[in-house]
């Protein structure tokens, strides 16, 4: 698994990893420490950075600010304890973001 978030791809695996992982413990790998808190912080740091790659498809202001703001609720409800909340904000963050991602060619 990649860390670092450096295109669509990357931050598509990423959200699916932090809804995985935020539910019990992240692995700890790379900076993953096993402090929840501070594993926490740092998967959404990244996902706020990989958001900004969607601009370019996205290219909708409105939009964007939507799933800033999701992420920004998802990353609270963690933060609270709400993980289901947490992670169904992520995955209706992942539907906007790649809404073919489960189409076949």
């Amino acid at each position: 698994m990649n860390m670092i978030i450096k295109n669509l791809s990357d931050l598509n695996n990423y959200i699916g990893f932090v809804v995985l992982s935020s539910q019990n413990k992240f692995p700890i790998v790379g900076l993953f420490s096993g402090d929840h808190q501070s594993d926490l912080n740092h998967a959404f740091d990244q996902l706020k950075t990989g958001i900004l790659l969607l601009a370019k498809k996205i290219n909708d202001d409105k939009r964007m600010r939507q799933l800033q703001k999701m992420l920004d609720d998802s990353r609270n409800a963690y933060l609270e304890g709400d993980i289901k909340k947490g992670a169904h904000l992520l995955q209706d963050l992942q539907e906007i973001a790649f809404p073919d991602r489960f189409k076949q060619n």
